[in-house]
Order: C-alpha cells, then sequence, then structure tokens
C-alpha cells in the first residue's frame, strides 16, 4: 500500500488591476491560464458597471481600498501574483514584502496596455519567467525575462533542483555557484547518486562544467556542485560548495505500538549521520501493513513529505538475503524481518546500505534506490500553501488520532520553535484561546479552529481530547511553555482520567500525545533583564483561582527564607489587585528593601516594557496578566543596567591574566 501526496498541484494566481484595460486583460487570463485564477480590483473599477461588458454572473471579482493593504493580505495566500501597473509601481509596492526567492510568491507586471509580460521577482523558484511567458503568449505580448542564466541559456541550479525533485542542503554557496556558471568559470560537479541524464538532450553539454571522481579533484575548481545521498568527506573548504541531495533513500522502519514520535525522529537522525547518509535524500518510509495506523510513523512521513509504503507481512517473508532476521520479530509478527525487508521492497530492487540499526523499541534499515526511475520529492510550496511544508495530504486512518500541545513562546513569531510550527501546520484542528489563535493566524488557513476566551481552559482541554480520541489530528496551543501554568497538565491529567474511565470498552483508541516545548515568560523576561536566573530560583504564581491564598503565601515566605531568586507570574488582574502587595510584605520580612526586582511587560512583542527597580518600590508601578515580575537574591545586583546573578564562578581563580 501505498500513501503519496494528494493535493491539488494547480497552482494559485492572483491577478491584481486597477483599470478597466488591466480588469479586460484579467480576464484574458483567467480564462486561459492552467492554475487557479482570482482576479482582484480597485473599487473603482469595481463600481463601473460596464467594465466587464456587462455582468456576468459566472464571473468572480473581489474589490480592494488600496493595492498595499491588498498585497500584504495576498503575499503569503498565492503561488503567483500578475500586477497590471507600471513596473516602477510593482517595484515599489512590492519591496516591503520580499523576503527571499525561496519563499516569495513569483512576481509579473503586465502594462495597461498589455505590451508587455515582465518577469519582476522569483523567476526560478516562483516560476515568475515561466508565468510572464505564459501571460504574453496569451496577451500577444512581449515577454521580459531578465535572470541571467536564461538570458547565456545555461544551468539555473535553483530550477534544477526543482525540476530533478532534489533538495539544496542548508548552507549551500547557491549565489556564489551560479555566479561561477554565469561567468563561464571552470565548475566541478562530483555525483555519485542521483538521476544521471539531467541536464537533457536538448542542449549542449557546457564546457565549463567538468566532472570530477573525488573532492581533491574540485580544490583547484571556481566552484563545486555536489550531487550525493552520502555525507562527503574532505569536501574543499575555500571552494563554494552547492549540494544537491536526490531522493534516492528508503527507511525501512519496525516499532513497538505507541512509540513516540520525537523518539523516533531523533532515533532516525542520528542513526543516518552516524553512518554518513543525508536525511534530506530520503523520499520513502516503509514498513508492514499492521503498522500502517501507528502515529509516529505516519507523522514522520507527513512531517518531511515522505511517501509513507506499507507492506503485507506474507510479501516481507518472501524477501530474501536479509542480513539480520530476528526469531523474536517472527513470532510476534509473522515475518523474520520487517526494517530490513520493507527497505528492500520499497527500493524496486535497489541495496541495503544501512543493516538493521536497534533502538529503544524500535529498529531502522536504510536502502538505495538503483537506476533513474527516482521519484519526485513533493513540490516546494514556497511558503505559500497553507497545509505546510511538512503535509503530504496522507490522513491517519480514522481510529488513530493524534494531539499536540504546543508552546508558542512568549509571543515574537521569531521565537516561535520551528518544531511547533510544523505541529501546527500538520494538524487538522487548532483550539486555543483568543489572543493566542490570533498569533497564528496565518497559519491556519484551511485549517477547524476553535476559539474560546480565559477562564475556558478546561473545555479546550476536554475538546481537545475528545477529537483526538475520534481520530483527528488535534493541536490545542499556550502562550510560553505548555508545562509551565499551560494546558498541558490539565491535557494530560484529563486524557488519563478518560482512558480509566473508558479502559477496557474498545470503543475509542488512545491518541498519541506529544508535548511541543516553547520559551516560557520566565525565560524571555530574563534574557531583556540580563542574568538574573543563574542561580537557584523559584517560580510563583499569584493568580489564587486555582490556589489558595495561604499555601500561595506559605510559598513566598520559604522561598524568600531560603534565598531563591522568585519569579512571580499572574502579578495582578482586573479582579485581583491586593495580592502583589500582599506578596512585597511577606518578601520585606526576610528581604532587603533594596533587593534588585525586574519588571517585563509584553515580552518580545510590540508592546513591550522592561523595568528595573527595588523591592521596596515594586509597587509604584502597574503590573497586569502579561507582566512577569523577578526578585533577585541577597547577591542578585544590577550592572551597567542589567540585572545579575552570580553563579559563584569568582571563587575560582581560574582567569588567566
Amino acid at each position: 500500500m501505498k500513501m503519496k501526496n494528494s493535493k491539488s498541484t494547480n497552482k494559485r494566481i492572483a491577478l491584481v488591476v486597477l483599470t478597466k484595460a488591466g480588469l479586460a486583460l484579467a480576464l484574458r487570463l483567467q480564462r486561459g491560464l492552467e492554475a487557479d485564477v482570482d482576479i482582484y480590483a480597485s473599487q473603482r473599477v469595481c463600481r463601473s458597471q460596464d467594465a466587464i461588458g456587462g455582468k456576468d454572473i459566472n464571473i468572480s471579482i473581489t474589490g480592494f481600498e488600496t493595492a498595499v493593504s491588498l498585497l500584504s493580505k495576498v503575499w503569503t495566500m498565492y503561488d503567483q501574483i500578475v500586477l497590471f501597473l507600471a513596473l516602477g509601481a510593482v517595484v515599489r509596492l512590492i519591496a516591503p514584502l520580499l523576503q527571499h526567492k525561496h519563499v516569495d510568491p513569483g512576481i509579473v507586471a503586465i502594462d495597461d496596455a498589455g505590451q508587455f509580460a515582465i518577469s519582476v521577482a522569483s523567476g526560478h523558484i516562483g516560476d515568475a519567467n515561466g508565468l510572464a511567458m505564459r501571460c504574453a503568449d496569451l496577451l500577444g505580448a512581449a515577454p521580459i525575462v531578465t535572470t541571467a542564466s536564461d538570458v547565456h541559456n545555461t544551468l539555473a541550479v535553483d530550477l534544477l533542483a526543482q525540476a530533478k525533485g532534489w533538495q539544496i542542503e542548508d548552507g549551500s554557496a547557491l549565489t556564489a555557484v551560479s555566479a561561477a556558471i554565469i561567468n563561464r568559470e571552470p565548475v566541478a560537479i562530483l555525483q555519485d547518486y542521483g538521476e544521471l541524464d539531467w541536464w537533457g538532450d536538448e542542449r549542449p553539454w557546457p564546457d565549463n562544467l567538468i566532472h570530477v571522481t573525488n573532492p581533491q579533484e574540485a580544490s583547484n575548481f571556481a566552484a563545486l556542485l555536489v550531487i550525493a545521498d552520502r555525507l562527503i568527506e574532505g569536501l574543499p573548504q575555500d571552494v563554494p560548495t552547492l549540494v544537491y541531495r536526490p531522493p534516492t533513500l528508503v527507511l525501512g522502519i519496525g516499532c513497538r505500538r505507541g512509540v513516540p514520535f520525537s523518539t523516533l525522529d531523533t532515533f532516525v537522525k542520528e542513526t543516518l549521520a552516524e553512518h554518513r547518509m543525508a536525511f534530506q535524500s530520503i523520499a520513502v518510509l516503509a514498513t508492514a501493513d499492521i503498522k500502517a495506523d501507528e502515529a509516529a510513523l505516519q507523522m514522520l512521513a507527513q512531517r518531511y513529505g515522505w511517501s509513507f509504503e506499507t507492506h503485507a507481512v506474507e510479501t516481507l517473508k518472501t524477501t530474501t538475503a536479509i542480513p539480520n532476521p530476528s526469531e523474536r520479530v517472527e513470532r510476534l509478527v509473522g515475518t523474520p524481518s520487517v526494517s530490513e525487508a520493507a527497505a528492500l521492497l520499497s527500493s524496486n530492487g535497489g541495496a541495503l546500505i544501512v543493516p538493521k540499526q536497534k533502538g529503544e523499541g524500535m529498529t531502522i534499515a536504510v536502502a538505495r534506490k538503483i537506476g533513474n526511475s527516482l521519484p519526485k520529492a513533493p513540490a516546494s510550496p514556497h511558503g505559500r500553501d497553507k497545509s505546510g511544508p511538512y503535509m503530504t495530504g496522507n490522513k491517519l486512518p480514522e481510529h488513530t488520532g493524534y494531539l499536540a500541545i504546543v508552546g508558542l513562546g512568549p509571543g515574537s513569531r521569531d521565537l516561535i520553535a520551528p518544531c511547533a510550527i510544523q505541529m501546527i501546520q500538520t494538524c487538522d484542528i487548532v483550539i486555543g484561546y483568543r489572543l493566542y489563535i490570533e498569533q497564528i493566524q496565518d497559519l491556519l488557513a484551511d485549517k477547524d479552529v476553535h476559539v474560546s476566551e480565559l477562564t475556558h481552559e478546561v473545555e479546550r482541554a476536554t475538546l481537545a481530547v475528545q477529537q483526538a480520541r475520534n481520530g483527528c489530528r488535534v493541536c490545542i496551543v499556550s502562550s510560553g511553555d505548555a508545562g509551565i501554568y499551560g494546558m498541558a497538565g490539565l491535557v494530560l491529567d484529563l486524557l488519563s482520567s478518560l482512558q480509566e474511565e473508558t479502559s477496557g470498552d474498545g470503543m475509542l483508541s488512545e491518541p498519541q500525545v506529544e508535548v511541543v516545548p516553547g520559551i516560557s515568560a520566565l525565560n524571555a523576561a530574563a534574557a531583556l533583564l540580563g542574568a538574573p536566573l543563574m542561580h537557584d530560583f523559584a517560580v510563583i504564581s499569584l493568580s489564587d483561582l486555582l490556589t489558595p491564598w495561604g499555601t500561595i503565601a506559605q510559598r513566598l515566605s520559604a522561598a524568600a527564607t531560603a534565598d531563591f531568586v522568585i519569579v512571580l507570574y499572574n502579578p495582578s488582574s482586573r479582579k485581583r489587585h491586593w495580592q502583589l502587595g500582599e506578596a512585597c510584605r511577606l518578601l520585606l520580612e526576610s528581604r532587603s528593601a533594596t533587593t534588585p526586582v525586574g519588571l517585563v511587560r509584553n515580552a518580545y512583542r510590540p508592546e513591550q516594557q522592561v523595568w528595573l527597580t527595588t523591592l521596596e518600590h515594586l509597587l509604584d508601578y502597574k503590573v497586569d496578566m502579561f507582566t512577569t515580575i523577578v526578585i533577585g537574591n541577597s547577591c542578585t545586583r544590577v550592572q551597567q543596567g542589567r540585572m545579575i546573578t552570580p553563579r559563584g564562578y569568582d571563587q575560582y581563580n581560574t582567569v588567566e591574566k
């Protein structure tokens, strides 16, 4: 059984017009382009009843007030955008939005008379060059393409990766290698695996591209292209190098029921690194069909865009020449091999290059496909496919669910862990407090989103658990770290209670659960204040909604007496005002009035505020639920505007002067 990408491959194109003439051209393109095309017209054009030659109920046009606001809205929604404007106006409009050619949509400018179709940005990866040519053909216009590799009719290294389904390894010197090729400098090509006839027969082979057989031969070249599915040692450090990872590897996995995704993910990466194989070259995950509903395997394939293939136990048994058969596996599963046999079967006659490796409750093996009939990796979404770059369209069987409890960090998108973003993109249902959902709104297109207010935590947790137990892929979000005053404890406790209540009824399969860490408020506050948490510290919430004030007061006094640095969460709210004053009174019983105190409100958000004061003046500041307070210990000091708690290194005289 094979499960592959089932998403539509049609590009989404936005046509943006400000004039009647531009609208007429856009309508011609909408009829001729083989893509999902939406037209956006200025309100002035929309108000012109004769703008489209009468009212056609089959034509859908969306109005907009300003081009600036429209582009900000649709920039990440579409693969390509065509603007019917002068080139200079297009450049000024898109300049603030441009990030990188790997994520920007392809941009084409067409003049109001339809004489020129100009590729403006992301010509290769966003295919603006190809779109400009198609638009020119439909309108009878002249295509304008200025990318150097097209002008000189030579190798475009980014297009090659896209066309062949190869991954470009992070850190590759793409710009320097491209420049060397365009300038016709000698460029070495080191290829040991992957599709061999990648140049094709349409153009003569450039005489400045020279094949070499080992890295040492490339030391005197201007640049180096590597095409390999293994980690090659000895690459010249002073030669700009671009590394392609062809999709040639098949990962065979056998595992026990309920293995955690994070454990499996780590084991796979560590094993491939140990055997010097490229993780980016994995194209297929293979296993036994009895593992088709294993959530960790499904998540692994979906996160990295791999095909997921399963083989019947009887088929696995027919695979011979297994180097590491297991009698125990044969007793339990019915075949002496899962990982090695599955990898070999899915390699279509390939070879086993990493024999079975054992982990805690899991085994993996790697085979390499042979020949030129290599699978192509899923097309890159260029950051615009809202189902996420790791979503392949695979669906978990209905009786298996997944629940991710995700920490979003302090508020800045830059501080959300990449793993958290991937989890959100991979899940179908997202649940959270309104402000947290607003923080990730751009990640939620085409998802079932459930929003609620504060004090509705139990309802959110209950909904998340119910949906996951019904077979859905669910993500429930918290600010900061979900395991620190967040949703993790509540969700896990509720899930445990439900498991005890329904134990043995056979009606619902328990979901796989994973807690995804985030940067907590105390981490964020400490970073902005300096280094106040370098020694032992205690974290205490002043909210008495769930904890009696007597217990809180007892903990405050104990922490103060023990000379802990103290971090206070939830110091005040609209309905709770007196707790911080009482906390100060208790702390001053054993802590100096001049003890340094740091306050951070809305850390790493636009409204961020940071104050340094002392314990005796703490109540002079207005605080709320978005404020984190750090109270120093007897050794904490303020130096050059930073709050520092010494760790004690000064007792070791190890610094050479």
